[in-house]
């Protein structure tokens, strides 16, 4: 090792081709060092001694992988993989034959044989291989700590899995800078992120299915599983949107790739929200919640703008048709996401107002979402008619006023039917800002007809509400009926 790091270019030299020929001298004189003298005398293997053989693999594959390409023969890598997997299975049979008094080192060196057919199946690919090869390295080395219950072996693999997940993030890091043209998800870079994350989630599961209670460990258990988990969930959210936006390049379009990364993010967290609430895992569920909820929140302050562009563009005959209408599956999913936002809130809080106070704040971010919406449905039907400028005029003063009016009364059978105050105190409030807006702002510029409709619709609103109003007074100031 520290030959190679001090030797310089080595490419097609003589010294390159010698020092794979001694590396695999060196593996041979240090594996039988390993195994020979513990096999022949039938010596239990010591958690030492598998930290041992494991690290003399490790290092004489990542060797020959390094070396291989100075001489011409990265074509070699799957075949030496291939050959190092069947080594590895020869010498299972004969361990096996032995007749050890523990079944350890022969559950490792399957466990190696099968990490390097794995991992072959992964050169194929011409993937990321030796981050996948620790991943599988760390699940081999647990399956052995299990069935041995060597609590070093169990600090091996958190520190083995630790490693990977760095690789994992060094792998990112370098295809998010040099990003490829490849085939969507069957490349190279996704398979072995997924390659990875399998791994890990595979040491996720294990370590729950066998957790000792009160095991000291170099991380404690219930930690460890934390960490881990949310790795898998970060990597999971980072490898699946870097695959998305190195394919949607191709698109060409700066608001329609940005739309689509919004769909993106709404369909996710909605799956991570339906999956914890199967799983009835409250933390999961607060966690997605938090994540659902700023995700909302950043759209209505500026997704706003990229729908504006979408539908100008398409106006000018310069953009599509369909990524405007693509925004209206973004709507769909985002009003999807919301009300899974609402059942995560009754699961989070199932007592007292808070749950209703989320239910509320969700209500007004629809009304916002809906007032947006009711301008670009007007602007995109009628701009070969009218201006945009005019046909916005309306939309935001009569057409705000009659919506928010509606919503107003909507909210408030609603909050009549359930029971809650929140909303119905939230109700008359939308109905108040809605008539201070006709009185003090658009009775000014709004046109002879929209004043007839705006004044029409709202006192019709404003009548039934009044007769709700009265025929459950003590319901809306008290909270209870006598």
């Amino acid at each position: 090792g520290g030959w190679l790091f001090t030797v310089g270019n080595l490419y097609g030299s003589i010294e390159a081709k010698w020092g794979l020929f001694f590396v695999h001298v060196f593996f041979i004189l240090f594996l039988g060092m390993t195994l020979l003298y513990n096999i022949s005398k039938k010596v239990r293997f010591n958690a030492w001694e598998i930290i041992q053989l494991s690290a003399i693999t490790i290092l004489y594959y990542t060797c020959s992988m390094f070396l291989l390409p100075k001489i011409n023969a990265t074509d070699w890598q799957g075949t030496l993989t291939i050959l190092i997997a069947s080594f590895f299975f020869v010498l299972f049979i004969i361990v096996r034959r032995f007749k050890q008094p523990e079944n350890t080192i022969s559950i490792l060196l399957l466990g190696k044989a099968i990490s390097f057919i794995t991992l072959a199946g992964a050169l194929m690919f011409d993937g990321n291989y030796m981050t996948i090869f620790w991943g599988i390295e760390g699940v081999v080395l647990l399956v052995v700590a299990q069935k041995s219950n060597l609590k070093m072996l169990k600090n091996a693999t958190q520190l083995v899995s630790i490693i990977a997940f760095i690789g994992f993030a060094k792998d990112m890091l370098i295809n998010t800078i040099y990003p490829q043209n490849n085939t969507p998800i069957f490349n190279s870079e996704f398979l072995s992120y997924v390659f990875v994350l399998g791994a890990l989630y595979a040491i996720f599961v294990l370590i729950k299915r066998n957790a000792i209670a009160g095991e000291r460990l170099l991380f404690p258990m219930h930690l460890y599983r934390s960490i881990l988990g949310g790795a898998i969930f970060l990597g999971l959210y980072l490898a699946s949107l870097q695959e998305l936006t190195n394919q949607i390049r191709t698109i060409e379009y700066k608001s329609a790739e940005i739309l689509i990364i919004w769909l993106f993010h709404f369909v996710f967290i909605s799956v991570t929200l339906i999956i914890a609430n199967m799983r009835k895992s409250i933390p999961l569920q607060q966690l997605f919640f938090v994540f659902g909820t700023v995700c909302t929140l950043l759209y209505l302050l500026f997704a706003n703008g990229t729908i504006i562009s979408i539908r100008s563009m398409v106006i000018l005959n310069a953009a599509e048709q369909g990524f405007f209408y693509m925004h209206y599956v973004v709507v769909l999913f985002l009003i999807g996401l919301m009300y899974l936002l609402h059942r995560a809130g009754k699961a989070i809080l199932p007592t007292g107002n808070e749950s209703v106070i989320i239910t509320a704040a969700l209500a007004i971010a629809g009304i916002v979402l809906a007032s947006f919406e009711m301008d670009h449905i007007a602007v995109f039907n009628y701009a070969s008619k009218f201006s945009q400028s005019t046909i916005l005029r309306h939309t935001q003063t009569e057409g705000y006023t009659v919506l928010w009016g509606i919503c107003s009364l909507v909210i408030m059978v609603i909050g009549m039917r359930k029971q809650w105050r929140t909303f119905r105190l939230l109700a008359l409030a939308i109905f108040t800002v809605a008539l201070l807006k006709l009185f003090t702002s658009d009775i000014q510029n709004i046109t002879e007809a929209g004043k007839i409709i705006a004044f029409i619709s709202l006192g019709v609103l404003l009548l039934i509400v009044s007769f709700l109003y009265q025929k459950l007074k003590k319901l809306i100031v008290d909270g209870k009926v006598d």
